[in-house]
């Protein structure tokens, strides 16, 4: 069992993840994590060959999205002092997902911890910021490439709960979260 501490709004949530016997921790994205957050998406695009020296670029980018934290928020896990995996997500509305739902823009774990339970950590995260926001719905996007795909059985979203959706280069997937009972869909800002 992977023990990942999950720090949210001052608050330490333990999410118990089978499959591995590490602990990690996870905690929001802040803007002193710009250098971090900047690296880990570069290594990503890197990896799905989308990137021209782009990464290098996108780090004033990165410096002005984090303070929209109404827009765009993230998670950063951390084995001992080492981040290890990036989930950033966003907030959209729509009348098919019937008011407020997050979309997952970026999912990366360094490759030494891949298969050892920190990307389901940081879903089942982002999984319950959605839930306690009270989005109807989360979906992801990912490349449809052998490459990323281990075993058919075995994909990463689907065992998270996701369902694929559409056709075409890419996928898309989605799963439904549960809405708090009285949730209204209108929020009031500060």
């Amino acid at each position: 069992m992977l023990l990942h501490l999950l720090v949210y709004a001052g608050a330490v949530v333990p999410l118990l993840v089978e499959g591995a016997c590490d602990m990690v921790t996870t905690r929001e994205v802040s803007v002193d994590d710009a250098t971090t957050v900047t690296q880990m998406v570069g290594d990503l695009l890197t990896e799905l060959e989308a990137s021209d020296g782009q990464a290098e670029l996108d780090a004033q980018l990165v410096a002005e999205l984090l303070p929209m934290k109404e827009r765009v928020h993230g998670f950063l896990a951390f084995a001992e002092e080492r981040a290890v995996g990036l989930i950033m997500r966003t907030e959209s509305a729509s009348l098919f997902a019937r008011g407020t739902y997050g979309i997952i823009t970026e999912l990366y774990v360094v490759p030494d911890q891949r298969s050892s339970g920190v990307a389901m950590g940081l879903i089942e995260a982002a999984v319950a910021v959605g839930t306690a926001k009270g989005w109807g719905q989360l979906e992801i996007g990912a490349p449809k490439q052998p490459v990323w795909s281990r075993s058919p059985n075995s994909a990463l979203y689907l065992k998270a709960g996701f369902a694929e959706m559409g056709r075409g280069s890419s996928c898309r997937y989605t799963t439904q979260l549960a809405r708090s009972p009285g949730l209204s869909l209108r929020r009031d800002r500060d």
